[in-house]
C-alpha cells in the first residue's frame, strides 16, 4: 500500500483516547475506548514506510526530520513515519510482536506527535504534595522515579 492509499483508505477500527487525543489505530493501544464515528485527532495505520523523507532539516542515527515529518527507524522493530501530528504509518519488522511496536508508539512516536502539534512532552515522574504537584524530569536512568518514590514515602 502506498502512502496515498493509506491516508485515503478506511479508518482504523480501534478507537481510544490517549494523551488527550482521539486516536484511531490499527495497532492495539491502551486508553479509554471510544465509541461513535467522531473524526480522530490521530490515525495510526499499518503500511509501507519510505527509507528516507524529503527536505530533511535534521537527522541522527535512527531518525530523519523535516518541517512536517519524522521518520523513526528502530532496527529490528519497525519504521514509523509521523506526519503533521495527525498521521502515523507503521511498518513492522517481520515477526515482531505488537507489544514491542506499541512500546515505541507510546513513547517516541507520541512524543513526536505532541511536538508536531506544538506541545511540549516531558519525560518525568510526578508526586502530589497537598493540592500541588512536583514533577522531576530528566533522561532515562537519572533517578526520577527513585526521587519520586522516596518523596511519596
Amino acid at each position: 500500500m502506498t502512502r496515498d492509499e493509506i491516508s485515503n483508505s478506511e479508518p482504523a477500527t480501534r478507537r481510544t483516547e490517549l494523551y488527550g487525543l482521539r486516536v484511531a489505530s490499527d495497532v492495539p493501544l491502551p486508553g479509554r475506548l471510544l465509541e461513535g464515528s467522531q473524526q480522530p485527532d490521530v490515525a495510526i495505520r499499518w503500511g509501507t514506510v519510505p527509507a528516507t523523507i524529503e527536505d530533511v532539516i535534521g537527522e541522527g542515527l535512527i531518525f530523519q526530520a523535516s518541517a512536517r515529518e519524522l521518520l523513526l527507524d528502530v532496527e529490528g522493530t519497525a519504521r514509523f513515519l509521523i506526519s503533521d501530528g495527525r498521521r502515523v504509518v507503521v511498518e513492522g519488522s517481520p515477526g515482531v510482536p505488537d507489544s514491542r511496536i506499541r512500546l515505541f508508539l507510546l513513547g517516541s512516536v507520541f512524543g513526536a506527535i505532541l511536538h508536531q502539534r506544538g506541545l511540549l512532552p516531558l519525560h518525568g515522574s510526578a508526586v502530589e504534595v497537598g493540592d500541588r504537584c512536583m514533577i522531576f524530569v530528566g533522561v532515562a536512568g537519572s533517578g526520577k522515579s527513585t526521587v519520586a518514590a522516596a518523596l511519596a514515602k
